[in-house]
């Protein structure tokens, strides 16, 4: 089964984003989330790919979701869960793996 949503958010796919490598989500610990962030360089060196924060369930069922990535490359890592989770390590994690390399982007005419 693959991996395409993390507390009914969607998660990024090569589908969605046709200059990403191509790969797979697989659900990870806190450890292993925070170690997908730092090997990425870290949140300094990443961007925000999405999130969603419903804290009063107005859309569903009460959510924060954010997915982190690099700003010129894939995802990295995401986590989500209901708002009494948000402390370090309660939410659920999930990290992007890649199975093999970017697209090549095709060169444009100037």
């Amino acid at each position: 089964m693959t991996l395409t949503r993390l507390h009914g958010c969607v998660l990024p796919t090569q589908e969605d984003y046709p200059t990403m490598s191509p790969g797979h989500w697989e659900p990870c610990t806190c450890a292993e989330f925070s170690a997908a962030i730092t090997a990425a360089g870290g949140y300094e060196n990443l961007t925000v790919w999405s999130s969603c924060t419903d804290l009063a369930g107005q859309y569903g069922t009460p959510t924060i979701f954010t997915c982190w990535g690099e700003r010129d490359g894939d995802p990295v890592a995401a986590d989500g869960g209901p708002p009494e989770n948000q402390r370090p390590c309660q939410m659920d994690h999930v990290r992007f793996v890649a199975t093999g390399p970017r697209p090549v982007k095709e060169a444009t005419d100037a």
